[in-house]
């Protein structure tokens, strides 16, 4: 995790160098001489030379100090602080959703012919329905028509649903297929055909050596889904009006607030990793077959 982290502050530095404006006019103010702006610019110390820039940004990162917002006058890590909690709560929602969604659409396939076509038929519509779109339908439904959330969230449980059906719609198509696949996979496996040989009713072969088999693809799935919520987050919290680390960094952007879009940016890129490991650990817990490999490896 500490290569990671390495390598996500050095991108985090050097691809933000390329962004267009000048920092030192957020403090000045656009209308500023250049002289006020020159001298802002050299007490933030952007005529530095960028290696010691970058040097002190890494110092910074590994004392757990990412700045001071530009705009807003407080620490960085305070402001992630407070925003963090509402993202994680919402892309957690959205999981759920996907989680229950995508195995209860991929058993469901399961059950008849005209099933399985309405199943293929709502994963490819989960999946081709933009997140903006969806979003804007579903704010207008619940906010506008049934007054059932407030038109900007306030982070409880019901004002987080919509926004996490949004979050989760594609994902469910997704997650549904993979699994749906792997069924299919395991059904025609020897061992499976040599259960139902045996006299075995179907659903205990279905739940005994079918499931355990197909959930492996799925679990492997998950683990990219946990940072494509994270990603989709950005665009639903700013929809929904929710106060979280997506729309924050939407903010920090607008407002070329550099060491909050840096903070942001490199919170967000250590949540990914550690949301694969999840993944893989969780992969190995499932399927005896992935502890097996592992043992080898080490």
């Amino acid at each position: 995790m500490t290569v990671v982290a390495a390598l996500v502050s050095t991108a985090v530095f050097f691809v933000l160098q390329v962004l267009p404006g000048d920092p030192a006019y957020v403090v000045a103010g656009i209308d500023a001489d250049p002289a006020a702006v020159a001298r802002v610019r050299s007490e933030m110390g952007l005529g530095r030379p960028l290696l010691q820039q970058y040097l002190e940004w890494t110092v910074g990162v590994a004392r757990g100090d990412f700045g001071e917002s530009l705009t807003q006058r407080v620490p960085v890590r305070q402001l992630i602080a407070q925003r963090l909690p509402i993202t994680l709560r919402l892309a957690g929602l959205a999981f759920a959703l996907v989680v229950v969604g995508g195995t209860a659409l991929a058993l469901l396939a399961g059950t008849s012919r005209w099933a399985r076509v309405v199943v293929r038929a709502t994963e490819y519509l989960t999946i081709a329905t933009p997140q903006f779109w969806l979003g804007l339908v579903l704010l207008y439904i619940f906010a506008f028509r049934l007054n059932l959330i407030a038109l900007f969230s306030d982070g409880s449980l019901r004002s987080l649903l919509p926004p996490a059906l949004v979050l989760s719609a594609g994902s469910i198509g997704i997650v549904s297929r993979a699994l749906r696949a792997g069924i299919e996979e395991q059904r025609a496996r020897p061992h499976v055909v040599a259960a139902r040989s045996y006299g075995l009713s179907a659903r205990r072969v279905f739940w005994i050596h079918v499931v355990p088999g197909a959930i492996g693809p799925a679990v492997a799935v998950l683990g990219v889904i946990g940072g494509y919520l994270l990603a989709g987050a950005i665009v639903v919290e700013e929809v929904f009006g929710l106060a979280g680390l997506g729309r924050l960094a939407l903010t920090a952007i607008a407002q070329r607030d550099l060491p909050l879009i840096r903070g942001v940016v490199f919170a967000f890129g250590l949540l990914f990793p550690l949301l694969n490991g999840l993944s893989d650990l969780l992969l190995q817990l499932l399927d005896p077959r992935q502890r097996t490999a592992a043992t080898v490896d080490a």
